[in-house]
């Protein structure tokens, strides 16, 4: 059985066993009705359970205290769904109906710190930034692995200007 240390889902993993006998039992009735529960039926429910357990963080991450909690899941869906890579500028904008502009820069200054997302710069030819993206662990690992253009973006000396001030970002070699 999994080893699992998330909050939310904890209490799935400590009643895994009584939910891989109900659904076998379920197994064994669809085929026929003489009360008889076979390994196959426990094989069968527990490679169903594996299956449904893929995704299953995602119905439990938008779920706690934080009313923010359900804005920072959907944040972290659209940049996915963009294929792993967004602007920072883009997701703002999509996202302007959730939050108001301090808590959705909070929320992207939450997921960076915790490494649900990160942020990079992207740039010309000649070290400008042309935008600042928002990627998952993923696609910023494959972006790295390809050497390409999107560095981490570097401590500024010049004062940070978004709302959530007071907070100065640190290059990936930094901790």
């Amino acid at each position: 059985m999994k080893d699992n240390t998330d909050v939310m889902t904890r209490g799935y993993y400590k009643s895994k066993h009584i939910q891989l006998l109900k659904i076998a039992m379920l197994f064994a009735l669809a085929e026929n009705t003489d009360l008889l529960l076979e390994e196959i039926h426990l094989q069968v429910g527990l490679e169903a359970l594996n299956k449904l357990e893929v995704n299953m963080h995602k119905v439990f991450e938008g779920m706690g205290r934080n009313e923010l909690n359900a804005v920072a899941a959907r944040m972290i869906e659209t940049v996915t769904m963009a294929g792993g890579e967004l602007s920072e500028k883009k997701v703002l904008s999509i996202m302007y109906r959730e939050a108001d502009t301090r808590e959705l820069y909070g929320i992207i200054g939450h997921l960076v710190d915790t490494g649900k997302l990160h942020r990079a710069d992207e740039k010309d030819q000649q070290g400008q930034v042309i935008r600042r993206l928002l990627l998952t662990p993923e696609h910023f690992q494959s972006r790295q692995s390809l050497d390409s253009t999107v560095k981490p973006p570097v401590v500024s000396s010049s004062e940070d200007t978004s709302p959530t001030s007071g907070q100065v970002e640190k290059s990936a070699g930094e901790s």
